[in-house]
């Protein structure tokens, strides 16, 4: 009977087992709940927090705070990048710890620092024209900052600010740069030694920031859009835009349409559509968004806080007074309102617009108003495309300036609105 004995705690071992296994899990995961990181400038600092688990993985001092006031904050697959006029900085993701920083000689007049790109092993960047010296690229190793190759980018005015924002097109980084005379070019370089490939002139309207699709390269933040054969420079494309001086541009990439979303003052919005491969306008619309005068402490239209197209759809967030954001949903088609939804926030504590994903947009909001550390209303709102609410993280910090979001190896940044 001994071998009876071994038999019935081993029967009743493996039916615990399987109960155990079958169980429903008490906390069983929410679809579509964000799981991702944040990373959060929250001024002087920045801060990494687990969103599924409300949890602070990190805090790290900003080296790079004086003069850097709504600076890009960018994240690569292993850092964390931000600088100001006079220097950059690289953070481990993981750690937040310093990976390397580079600082230049450059006056307070200088342009501040644009985002840099990356390609394999290799990060680029600029530097800005200052009464001090000229602009340049630079490309570096993004796991340690040693540097690779350094050309010049500007040989004009030092007294004229300048700074370009390099773009990885293939085996080529390109970006603005200006000749002796002032002439703005496009120059096209090898991002293995940065021998120059092309160099063409361009009209003086056009902004540092560029964009490519297909293959080509795009300027869509001015009163034109155009087009250039990244093989050689030429251009292939320019489409008047009909707008005026804008408070704000965005552009957007959907299928084989380009939408270009001029913002005049605080609430009139133009929203151009263009068949992205022979520049042809398709429509143009103009819609007015119901908001408050909010303006800055300097004058200016300061109700606007961001918009994103997706799917025929405009989504943006807007001021009615100083203690109400609202987010809307138009039809860009008919130009009705889907939805719209107000939340309590202040507009000096929203900084720049909200990072769209692909499944919700989500915005650092102050609800208290308040700068005594006990009454920190500072939250993580994730909306739906639907309108609806779908979480709600609390963090410590009064402003912030920036944030990113990376959720299953995505990365999601602010979409700039260029001046």
């Amino acid at each position: 009977m001994r071998w009876f004995s071994f038999i019935i705690p081993a029967c009743l071992l493996s039916l615990l087992l399987s109960c155990t296994a079958t169980n429903p899990d008490p906390n069983p995961p929410v679809p579509d709940n964000p799981s991702g990181s944040i990373y959060i400038n929250v001024v002087g600092y920045f801060s990494k927090f687990d969103v599924a688990k409300d949890s602070l993985l990190w805090s790290a001092m900003d080296l790079n705070l004086f003069n850097s006031y709504r600076n890009p904050l960018v994240l690569d697959s292993s850092g964390l990048y931000r600088g100001n006029y006079g220097g950059i900085t690289c953070y481990n993701a993981s750690t937040g710890l310093v990976s390397w920083s580079h600082s230049w000689i450059a006056f307070s007049d200088a342009i501040n620092y644009r985002e840099p790109v990356f390609n394999d092993t290799q990060v680029f960047y600029t530097t800005p024209t200052s009464v001090w010296d000229h602009g340049y690229l630079f490309c570096k190793n993004k796991f340690n900052g040693v540097s690779k190759w350094t050309v010049q980018i500007d040989s004009g005015d030092v007294f004229t600010g300048f700074n370009g924002v390099p773009l990885v097109v293939g085996d080529k980084v390109v970006t603005i740069t200006r000749s002796q005379n002032n002439e703005k070019r496009l120059t096209a370089f090898s991002v293995q030694n940065g021998s120059r490939i092309w160099s063409v002139p361009v009209s003086s309207t056009i902004p540092s920031r560029l964009q490519t699709s297909g293959g080509n390269i795009f300027s869509l933040y001015g009163p034109e859009a155009f087009c250039f054969d990244a093989t050689n420079g030429n251009q292939l494309r320019r489409t008047d835009l009909n707008a005026a001086a804008s408070f704000k541009t965005y552009s957007f990439f959907e299928n084989d349409k380009l939408v270009i979303v001029h913002i005049n003052g605080n609430n009139q919005y133009k929203i151009t559509q263009l068949q992205k491969g022979t520049g042809v306008v398709v429509s143009s619309r103009d819609l007015t968004v119901p908001t408050g005068p909010v303006f800055s402490s300097s004058g200016y239209p300061d109700a606007h806080r961001g918009c994103y197209y997706k799917n025929n759809k405009i989504y943006i967030s807007s001021f009615e007074n100083y203690d109400s954001l609202n987010l809307f949903a138009y039809d860009v088609n008919s130009l009705t309102q889907i939805w719209r939804k107000g939340l309590l926030a202040h507009t000096e504590t929203v900084e720049g617009p909200p990072v769209f994903t692909d499944k919700y947009f989500i915005l650092l909001l102050n609800t208290k108003k308040t700068t005594d550390p006990d009454y920190y209303g500072s939250k993580m709102v994730f909306i739906g495309y639907d309108g609806k609410l779908v979480k709600e993280v609390p963090f410590l910090a009064i402003y912030t300036d920036g944030f990113v979001y990376k959720e299953n190896g995505v990365v999601f940044h602010q979409i700039p609105g260029y001046r």
